[in-house]
């Protein structure tokens, strides 16, 4: 008998308590995510050796004046 006596209040508790999550998760504000900005930005090459012969080993470099902005971040799409 005792089960059936609390059953009713563990329920309205139960409610309770995703109701009060929903409305937590509800409240939270959005996050604005930052503009877009461009970067005037250079890259470069390096070849040697400059004249090269066949069969030759080559070896290129390739680097940008600025480095990409934020942590983790990375250059896409360099042309």
């Amino acid at each position: 008998m005792r089960i059936v006596k609390n059953k009713p209040i563990a329920i309205v508790i139960a409610i309770f308590l995703m109701l009060s999550m929903t409305a937590s998760s509800m409240l939270i504000p959005n996050a604005k995510a930052a503009s877009v900005t461009t970067w005037i930005t250079y890259s470069y090459s390096a070849v040697s050796p400059d004249p090269i012969g066949v069969g030759q080993t080559i070896n290129v470099n390739f680097w940008v004046d600025t480095p990409a902005p934020g942590f983790g971040s990375v250059w896409n799409n360099l042309q």
